[in-house]
């Protein structure tokens, strides 16, 4: 008879402790697949490229650059756009440079027409930082004869306006030394292989 006290007792023991175990397997499971969901979360926002956001624009503004954005200007157009920013005096730098015509000559025709377009592209940029020059040359002499006149607070104002500018000068003169810097690189076998004659 006391076997038979014995063996229920045990067998409800052990139930418990495999039903323990079995809730144990459970959660733990469920707190790995917790942290898989944030590994896998952290990893899906760290291959994410998507830049933040800026304050909003004007709507017509907004308008405006979504449409020059979404297109190319029309040749005649660019060339219009082109020719109304000439390099000032005092900036030679801000030149596209020329390719060697030593190099040039020796480039495959391919390699030839993707100079071409490497620099014109290149040369609207140059013509973009022109007119960002002009603006922020007008803006540092309009705030010198504001300054006297006018509250602190449009000082203030122009000043971030100068330096929006010239931040913006400075992500553009970088992209064209890149871009010099590619055309250069794309010329390097070409050149090495006519040496090599």
């Amino acid at each position: 008879m006391e076997e038979s006290l014995i063996a229920p007792n045990t067998a409800s023991t052990e139930e418990k402790a495999v039903q323990d175990l079995e809730d144990e397997l459970v959660h733990g499971a469920e707190q790995e697949t917790e942290i898989e969901e944030d590994i896998f979360t952290e990893m899906a926002s760290s291959f994410d490229d998507s830049e933040e956001k800026g304050p909003p624009v004007s709507d017509k503004l907004a308008e405006l650059l979504n449409s020059r954005f979404g297109s190319k200007l029309p040749d005649k157009k660019l060339r219009e756009k082109l020719a109304a920013y000439p390099i000032p005096q005092n900036c030679p730098n801000m030149e596209v440079p020329q390719t060697n015509q030593e190099v040039y000559s020796a480039l495959h025709p391919y390699a030839r027409k993707a100079d071409v377009r490497m620099r014109h592209t290149q040369k609207s940029m140059a013509k973009a930082a022109v007119a960002i020059t002009l603006c922020t040359n007008t803006l540092l002499q309009v705030r010198e004869t504001l300054a006297t006149v006018d509250p602190t607070q449009l000082k203030a104002t122009m000043g971030q306006c100068i330096a929006n500018l010239t931040d913006a000068l400075g992500m553009t003169s970088h992209a064209i030394k890149d871009l010099s810097q590619k055309r250069r690189d794309m010329h390097r076998p070409t050149e090495l292989k006519r040496l090599a004659q």
